[in-house]
């Protein structure tokens, strides 16, 4: 693990890795550079970063499966008061 959970290092990583995924899709919009492989590297990006976050949930909490799904629209939001 690079960073302790939930420290100012992981929550700084978790951030960039949000805002650039923001950024990289407005920037070629713009640009006009967007492609089809980038669209699809972009999604799967998103699902490893949301696997990702499930899986270190399931190990930091030590949950079930079951109740991860239900939970990662909250992880992912940094809604961390609303996990059930």
């Amino acid at each position: 693990m690079l960073a302790a959970p939930f420290s100012t290092a992981f929550w700084t990583c978790y951030l960039c890795g949000g805002i650039s995924d923001l950024m990289d899709g407005a920037l070629a919009r713009r640009l006009k550079t967007q492609s089809a492989a980038g669209a699809k590297l972009d999604s799967v990006a998103d699902l490893f970063f949301a696997a990702a976050i499930a899986v270190f949930a399931m190990q930091w909490w030590n949950w079930p499966g079951e109740r991860i799904a239900r939970n990662i629209p909250y992880i992912q939001a940094g809604q961390l008061d609303r996990i059930e």
